[in-house]
């Protein structure tokens, strides 16, 4: 990925365009998240009734697709140690706290959200993010080739 796909998903903001495999997603929220000097951003939509997030982080970028079979529980699940999802394992690889400002047509919001990241013996990933309105539950579709991703 070039230094300019980078910033041009970096400049992206609300009702920008990305084409993911030749279709076209609308994003309706841009979340920027920082934590010990490490910045990620991730561009969401909707479709079918579900959000979609692209995480950009260093030069890689993830798609998201939220869980919604697993029942989040009132507070964030900082405690567990796995997760069972779809006959998998998941144990924690990753977590943290994070500064995350959130934009959507309503406004900006700016949270300290906890979050982690549960990998499967598999190579398959969920992240959990605990925000002041909810815990939400994503899957990792998977790492997307740069050459897959457009910012128009």
């Amino acid at each position: 990925m070039t230094k300019m796909d980078l910033l041009r998903l970096w400049k992206m903001g609300l009702g920008g365009v990305l084409i993911i495999n030749g279709r076209r997603h609308k994003i309706s929220e841009v979340v920027k998240y920082e934590e010990k000097g490490e910045e990620w951003l991730n561009l969401v939509w909707k479709q079918g009734g579900m959000e979609f997030a692209l995480e950009v982080e260093n030069k890689k970028l993830t798609l998201w697709k939220e869980v919604d079979d697993i029942l989040p529980s009132d507070s964030f699940p900082i405690s567990l140690p796995e997760i069972e999802y779809r006959g998998e394992k998941y144990k924690e690889a990753e977590f943290g706290t994070a500064k995350a400002v959130s934009e959507t047509r309503t406004g900006k919001k700016e949270s300290m959200v906890m979050w982690r990241v549960l990998e499967a013996k598999s190579g398959h990933k969920l992240a959990v993010e605990g925000w002041d309105d909810g815990v939400y539950f994503y899957y990792a579709e998977g790492t997307l080739p740069v050459s897959t991703v457009q910012a128009i």
